[in-house]
């Protein structure tokens, strides 16, 4: 299993090797300071500074989906992996920010990262299995994975829930390693992060050689 293989030493190796540090944290104190609004004009806001960390730009906004008022504020209020499971299926298929699962998933992150993990194309791939296999034996070729169905694979709400329910758990479970990764993001980036996100570094850095 792949968490049981990391260990201290992996993740100061790919720590030396983030670049979207300062971005991030930049976004996480952006999210911290964005309170709701009649015209939800933060929330949107929000939106567009995600899409700046994405190769797209933000083009269809429909925060209504979020079924509250007060959107911003319901989703830092969701403290368990229940609440928050209710949550995402209670939003339609079609994700809110701009159709994606992939840029609604770092906008709900930003607002809660001790509950909703970042979903993108490298994680995924580290996540399942099958796609895990045809990243590794494009790895040994010394090539780029593109997968031909990756992009529908990512985009689906049930795939973002099973690996929501996964980090949750896993994120129980996680050893020593986490400790000196949150340690190092502290005293290299004056940021302190979640579990949850060092665990998503650790499968976002899995296979670096993905075609995003």
């Amino acid at each position: 299993m792949f968490i049981a293989q990391l260990n201290k030493g992996k993740m100061r190796e790919d720590l030396q090797k983030d670049t979207y540090g300062a971005s991030y944290r930049a976004l996480v104190k952006l999210a911290e300071a964005s309170r709701d609004d009649p015209q939800h004009d933060a929330a949107h806001s929000l939106a567009c500074a995600v899409y700046a960390w994405m190769p797209t730009i933000l083009k269809d906004f429909k925060i209504e989906k979020i079924d509250s008022v007060t959107p911003l504020k319901t989703v830092k209020a969701i403290k368990s992996w229940e609440e928050a499971e209710i949550f995402i299926s209670q939003i339609d298929d079609v994700a809110p920010i701009n159709g994606s699962w992939v840029g609604t998933s770092k906008f709900l992150h930003l607002l809660n990262p001790e509950i909703f993990p970042i979903w993108d194309s490298r994680v995924a791939v580290s996540f399942h299995s099958k796609l895990a296999a045809q990243a590794k034996a494009a790895a040994d070729r010394n090539e780029n994975l593109r997968p031909i169905q990756l992009n529908y694979f990512c985009n689906r709400k049930d795939h973002y829930l099973e690996y929501l329910k996964f980090m949750m758990e896993s994120v129980e479970k996680s050893s020593g390693w986490v400790d000196v990764m949150q340690k190092k993001i502290k005293g290299d980036q004056k940021h302190f992060p979640t579990k949850l996100r060092c665990l998503e570094l650790a499968f976002f850095n899995r296979y670096p050689r993905i075609a995003l």
